[in-house]
């Protein structure tokens, strides 16, 4: 195979980028491998750190790219979030659901429902209070009353 940028030497290097999920190879020699700074002399990855800042864009501030943004999940300063707001916007939608925040206080109050009630209940709540005010009479006298609803 030869070199699809060269057109010139074999094709010994089989370069491969996945960007936003979109795939593209390419087939070169290993001079315009060199050439593009996508290896060194050892055959090692080199940093893609000037191509992602072309194509993704580098905040500013702080020279965070997006990769790096995207690997930690966390920004580098304030002026980050206006300039990764779309992929910051995608990842809060796929881990939240939303990427609008919700505080505790705007959310909708249930009201809770209340059952009236019960007699029993109702007679508990008059035989606590009795025995706070150590009336032991009217507290003996209504826990005989408790005693014989609960028989029935």
């Amino acid at each position: 195979m030869v070199c699809e940028k060269c057109g010139k030497r074999p094709a010994t290097v089989k370069y491969t980028q996945i960007i936003n999920g979109r795939k593209s190879s390419l087939n070169i020699c290993s001079a315009c491998a060199s050439q593009e700074s996508i290896f060194d002399n050892f055959g090692s990855l080199l940093s893609f750190r000037e191509r992602e800042e072309k194509e993704h864009g580098q905040c500013p501030c702080c020279h965070m790219t997006l990769s790096e943004f995207l690997r930690s999940g966390r920004m580098g300063c304030g002026e980050c979030y206006s300039t990764f707001r779309n992929h910051a916007d995608a990842m809060l939608k796929k881990i939240h659901g939303t990427s609008k925040h919700i505080s505790e206080d705007s959310k909708p109050v249930k009201e809770e429902v209340k059952e009236p009630k019960s007699e029993i209940e109702l007679l508990r709540e008059k035989l606590a209070n009795a025995i706070a005010e150590e009336n032991f009479e009217e507290a003996a006298s209504l826990r005989d009353i408790i005693r014989e609803k609960e028989g029935k």
